[in-house]
């Protein structure tokens, strides 16, 4: 009889911690990236334009999600007969520890063109009398580590069209680091056809994944077997983790030619002189021995 307990799994590597987090944000005239992930899961170079925000306060950061739900209620029923979502707002909370040209852009709602992004240039600026909401692209990624390689497991949201809508206080003296406290609205961009792009990739996440059969292989590939006597082969199926399973008896076996060999379990009987193909098939995939039988 089944039990709750064996019906349910679980799975300690899909827990998820940020080890390593990083922002990088670009103006909206930017390139977009087209491919973030490799062939092999790893993050692709970003194009040019896209720039880091540096050191992230020990909490790193924070996504939130708000929805506003409408209720349609009827007389007949206490409970709403429908619910429809009114709005759906992405938004992500971070304070930079650096005191850089690009976090103080991103904090005073500056172009990175008024200030650069070179540490070390002397700036200036002043605030506008009418601050502007000034669109942008921010990239967020969460980086976690296999606990058996070491290879990355990566969480990446982007938003193509993004904006400061708030800011925290600055506070500058002995005991704290001076911290530029922004909060970041996802918008829908044309371009992309959304307001927020999500990915969860990387080798390390990679890993995970359930290993899926890529050939049968049957050992020997030719084999010489007398008229009456008999010769096994094995089947051997290989993943695309490169691990293998012998599936020898698992495995249906066929001969082209019976009035040749025969075959079952992988074991071959001659029974006339001439050849014939035998193969093994397993989840769809075959293997094949040349078989060779002499006469007595």
């Amino acid at each position: 009889m089944a039990t709750v307990e064996s019906q349910y799994t679980v799975t300690k590597s899909a827990v998820f911690k940020g080890l390593f987090v990083a922002v990088f944000v670009a103006d909206a005239t930017a390139a977009l990236p087209t491919e973030l992930f490799d062939a092999d899961g790893n993050l692709n170079t970003l194009p040019p334009g896209w720039y880091p925000v540096g050191y992230l306060t020990e909490d790193g950061m924070t996504h939130s999600r708000e929805r506003d739900i409408a209720e349609t209620m009827a007389a007949q029923e206490a409970a709403s007969i429908r619910d429809d979502v009114q709005a759906d707002t992405s938004t992500s909370q971070i304070v930079m520890l650096e005191t850089s040209p690009v976090a103080i852009a991103l904090y005073e709602g500056l172009l990175f063109t008024q200030l650069g992004t070179q540490l070390g240039t002397p700036l200036s600026w002043a605030k506008p009398a009418v601050p502007k909401v000034i669109n942008r692209r921010f990239l967020f990624v969460a980086v976690d580590y296999s606990k058996t390689t070491g290879a990355e497991k990566i969480r990446a949201r982007l938003y193509p069209s993004g904006a400061v809508t708030e800011i925290g206080d600055e506070t500058e003296n002995r005991s704290d680091a001076k911290g530029y406290e922004c909060t970041v609205k996802a918008y829908k961009d044309v371009q992309a056809g959304t307001d927020v792009l999500h990915w969860m990739d990387g080798p390390g996440w990679r890993e995970l994944a359930t290993p899926a059969a890529t050939s049968v292989t049957v050992a020997p590939a030719t084999v010489s077997v007398a008229e009456a006597a008999t010769t096994q082969l094995s089947a051997t199926l290989t993943y695309t983790d490169t691990s293998t399973t012998d599936v020898t008896s698992a495995a249906a076996w066929s001969s082209s030619d019976e009035t040749v060999a025969l075959v079952s379990a992988g074991e071959v009987t001659g029974v006339g002189a001439g050849t014939a193909t035998v193969t093994a098939t397993h989840t769809g995939l075959s293997g094949t021995c040349e078989v060779t039988v002499t006469s007595m």
